[in-house]
């Protein structure tokens, strides 16, 4: 979303007119109105195991696709594996989170903030010398949301 907004220059003494562009995947979900987010409640999904679809962009990084999503009191955790073990961990909403496995690649268990909207997830790839931290957004799809 763009918005306008104006800059007064101290040294010349005028004011110049800016656009300002605000990445909305870059925003905790705690930024966003409920009703503005596909959540468990909103969906009407009961406690319980589902699998989900989910994308991952912005990188090279993959990950396997569907994740299996739990559901429980309404917050929805899925376990995310990535194609890769050279993963030492990742940060969703300003928490790391550890790996749970890396047998086959790198598996976390992480919160999902809503559906239908990229989320954020930086992940620390050791694949990278030395270690890099890369951002990426995951996207769970509401539409393909199946009990397991």
């Amino acid at each position: 979303t763009a918005r306008f907004c104006a800059a007064f220059s101290a040294r010349k003494q005028v004011w110049y007119p800016r656009t300002l562009m605000f990445r909305s995947d870059s925003l905790p979900a705690e930024a966003w109105r409920a009703e503005g987010l596909a959540s468990a409640e909103s969906l009407d999904l009961a406690d319980g195991r589902y699998m989900v679809d989910v994308a991952l962009e912005g990188g090279r990084a993959t990950l396997e696709s569907p994740a299996a999503l739990t559901v429980a009191g309404g917050a929805c955790t899925a376990d995310i594996v990535f194609g890769t073990s050279k993963i030492d961990y990742v940060i969703v909403d300003g928490e790391k989170y550890l790996p749970t496995s890396t047998v086959g690649g790198a598996a976390f268990t992480v919160p999902v903030a809503g559906f239908d909207r990229k989320l954020s997830i930086v992940v620390d790839s050791t694949a990278i010398r030395p270690a890099t931290e890369v951002a990426y957004t995951m996207t769970f799809d509401s539409a393909s949301i199946e009990a397991e």
